[in-house]
């Protein structure tokens, strides 16, 4: 599941109006609970869940026809790339759109979907590194499972 959140700081406000969209972040909700993301402050991270830094109210989207041996391979890719740093070049691309190249950096929407990708569930038919959390949000392959879950919230929606 990925779960989006729209934030409340100047950064997601930032990203947001950049993006023209909802969302500033996004990250894997695994089904055992644990949280992968690309993290500004921290680069790729995992959480015991998706409420483990406060990000205000966030919606969980469920991926159409993945199958669990897809889910696994999702999962593990994001756990191989934990410790990885955060691209702040890459955040910089979307005003030059030019692709740094770097799979030891990560923003958030990219990490999600290459894992997908490396998964052979394509979220989208573009490059991860062209997609921010709003664009990643548009797939076909996503559906909405909850709107508005804040902490406390529950993996099987």
């Amino acid at each position: 599941m990925i779960v989006f959140f729209r934030g409340s700081g100047p950064i997601a406000a930032a990203i947001r109006w950049q993006t023209r969209g909802e969302y500033a972040h996004c990250g894997w909700w695994a089904r055992d609970g644990n949280f992968y993301e690309a993290h500004a402050w921290h680069g790729v991270t995992r959480s015991p869940s998706p409420w483990t830094r406060n990000r205000g109210r966030a919606d969980a989207y469920a991926l159409l026809g993945v199958t669990d041996e897809q889910h696994e391979a999702i999962t593990a890719f994001c756990f191989a790339h934990v410790g990885a740093g955060y691209d702040w070049m890459g955040c910089a691309r979307f005003l030059s759109g030019v692709n740094r190249n770097d799979s030891n950096l990560w923003f958030c929407s990219e990490l999600c979907a290459e894992a997908c990708e490396s998964a052979g569930f394509p979220l989208l038919h573009t490059q991860a590194w062209r997609l921010s959390p709003v664009t990643l949000s548009w797939s076909p392959h996503l559906r909405l499972a909850r709107r508005g879950i804040s902490k406390g919230g529950v993996w099987e929606i």
